[in-house]
């Protein structure tokens, strides 16, 4: 359906608003777009991840079995959002540093099925989908937020964490490390090893997690929707001058 209909309507439009200068790139390298035509536009932060008040914490250690510190990551479970290689990395690191923390999984069911050794089932934690409340209550309370997605267009996870004062963990494709800039580590999506050093790394050391934490604060700051509103009105306002002309 979509592969028809793209062309046709990047050969009709006068401009096209993308999220991010990796998408800019992947509409210039498959479809062969002409760069002055592409406008990045960031997106910004909902308000609920930085105004509106959590769930409490201690009703959801309850709701899903919780004890003691974890570790978050939130995607749709299929292939693309590379959970499986996650979850991979965070077992090596129980049985190699008898790792006491939990990896807790939040987002629907997909189309990949995961399995997980019997041995390690009480200690990776799906939630399912959840609302934005205990989600946000979810991010304050986890000591780490890993992101270890194959591809992302944009990369909301990444500033909700920022929001919520937990360090974060990416990936090293698409345009995570654009959003995330310095306030990530970044990993090797295909390596379990790049993401166990890093985890260990930002467990064990307490001033990189603040710097992180301090610098992810720092670079929400270029992701507002007033500033998205602006960008995309001054598209369409240079639009209808190019017309009037």
């Amino acid at each position: 359906y979509y592969k028809p209909l793209y062309p046709i309507s990047i050969n009709k439009s006068s401009k096209i608003i993308t999220i991010s200068n990796s998408s800019k790139k992947d509409l210039i390298y498959y479809l062969n777009i002409i760069p002055s035509k592409i406008k990045v536009t960031y997106l910004g932060l909902d308000d609920i991840f930085t105004i509106s008040k959590p769930t409490s914490f201690e009703s959801l250690r309850e709701k899903f079995g919780i004890q003691g510190a974890y570790i978050l990551t939130v995607g749709t479970l299929e292939p693309r959002k590379n959970i499986k290689i996650l979850i991979n990395a965070f077992i090596k690191l129980k049985i190699k540093y008898n790792l006491n923390n939990k990896l807790v999984i939040v987002g629907r069911k997909g189309w990949e099925n995961i399995d997980i050794n019997n041995s390690f089932k009480n200690d990776v934690i799906f939630t399912g989908f959840i609302s934005e409340n205990d989600l946000k209550s979810l991010y304050i309370n986890a000591e780490l937020f890993v992101f270890p997605s194959i591809y992302e267009g944009f990369g909301f996870p990444i500033l909700e964490a920022f929001a919520c004062g937990v360090p974060v963990i990416a990936s090293n494709t698409s345009s995570l490390s654009e959003i995330g800039c310095d306030a990530c580590l970044y990993s090797d999506p295909f390596s379990e090893e790049s993401f166990c050093y890093n985890i260990m790394k930002c467990l064990e050391d307490k001033e990189l997690r603040e710097n992180l934490i301090l610098k992810g604060k720092q670079r929400l700051q270029k992701f507002k929707w007033e500033k998205t509103a602006r960008e995309t009105l001054e598209v369409y306002n240079e639009l209808l001058n190019n017309t009037k002309n």
